[in-house]
């Protein structure tokens, strides 16, 4: 089923488009189930701890588009397969050149970067702080100031497992907790008795991109973020935490419609025809704008006639000119239910 979504819809999809280059990120996310369904195991659950749970795993383009996903059980760990699915990802997109691959620190693994390596790939990966970063980041000296209350360092470290293949470049950001209160990162559990363990939030990067400024790079990082968006719009508006069968291979199915067909065309929804602004792109909002409009069919003379319920004239108008860029929208996918010219 993965496999006729990327042919005859996914890569259709794409060309049409236009995308020629882009960043591949990649994200796991964490839907409670509440039964013995399979696939339901009890693993990483922030919002419900002790509750099984699937753990599923997505690839998306910056642009927005979602180009992969697996389902998987509660108790896997993020980059669990990581490797397959990001060659499998790779197959899916086609020719688009991939500028770099930004993932968060559950895809802080050997295998997978020493993989993004080999295929000359440009990434910025999140690094989990763990003690010996910790240490590291504490007795860091050199801080560049790039705004009030956030600086930028860098080093570079080698894991002592030899697997690792040697040094590589970190860059951190630490942010100043009473300046920026609502500033992300950790801070350093080591020092947290210190003055300068309650000063700072910090967040790492991992990255083989030797040639950007430490702040480059977190900018090349910060729009990862979007996916975080789109993860909950998936589980909010498209319902991807509702659905869920006894068996696992059908809940899959279901999720890979959700996410790689009905999110897709909602995209292509909104970039060529609605071309609403990103807070206005949730399917919840959508849905209310354009989607669910109370209608009145009646007649005007001999013509069938159907009256919108919409009073306001901005609104009108924004109607109206989606309607017309949805004339000119030629979309054609194989489907085998019905007559090919009936799909374009």
């Amino acid at each position: 089923m993965l496999q006729n979504i990327s042919q005859h819809f996914l890569r259709p999809l794409l060309d049409d488009a236009g995308i020629e280059k882009d960043t591949l990120r990649f994200d796991s996310t964490v839907i409670t189930r509440y039964g013995t369904q399979e696939g339901a195991k009890k693993g990483y659950n922030p919002a419900k701890r002790g509750r099984p749970s699937n753990h599923p795993q997505l690839a998306f383009l910056g642009s927005g588009y979602t180009v992969n996903f697996w389902n998987r059980s509660g108790n896997t760990r993020s980059a669990n397969g990581i490797v397959d699915f990001y060659s499998q990802t790779k197959g899916f997109i086609g020719n688009i050149k991939i500028e770099r691959v930004l993932a968060d620190s559950g895809y802080y693994d050997r295998n997978f970067i020493l993989k993004l390596e080999e295929d000359n790939m440009e990434y910025v990966i999140s690094a989990p702080i763990h003690q010996f970063f910790q240490k590291l980041i504490y007795h860091q000296t050199e801080w560049t100031r790039i705004d009030n209350g956030i600086e930028v360092g860098e080093f570079k470290y080698a894991h002592l497992n030899e697997s690792w293949g040697g040094e590589r470049r970190y860059i951190v950001v630490r942010q100043e907790i009473q300046r920026r209160p609502k500033a992300t990162g950790k801070q350093l559990s080591l020092f947290q008795d210190e003055d300068y363990g309650k000063e700072y939030h910090h967040s790492l990067y991992i990255t083989n991109n030797n040639a950007a400024s430490p702040y480059e790079i977190w900018c090349h990082y910060r729009p990862r973020a979007n996916v975080e968006n789109i993860i909950e719009n998936l589980k909010d508006g498209f319902g991807l935490s509702a659905y869920n069968m006894k068996s696992f291979w059908a809940t899959e199915a279901v999720l890979m419609t959700i996410c790689l067909i009905l999110h897709n065309l909602v995209t292509v929804l909104i970039k060529q025809v609605l071309h609403t602004s990103d807070k206005d792109r949730k399917l919840r909002t959508i849905r209310m704008e354009y989607l669910v409009i109370p209608a009145l069919m009646g007649k005007d003379g001999r013509d069938d006639v159907l009256r919108l319920g919409l009073s306001n004239p901005k609104r009108q108008t924004k109607f109206a000119e989606a309607l017309d860029r949805l004339k000119d929208l030629r979309l054609t996918f194989y489907c085998n239910a019905v007559e090919n010219e009936e799909v374009a």
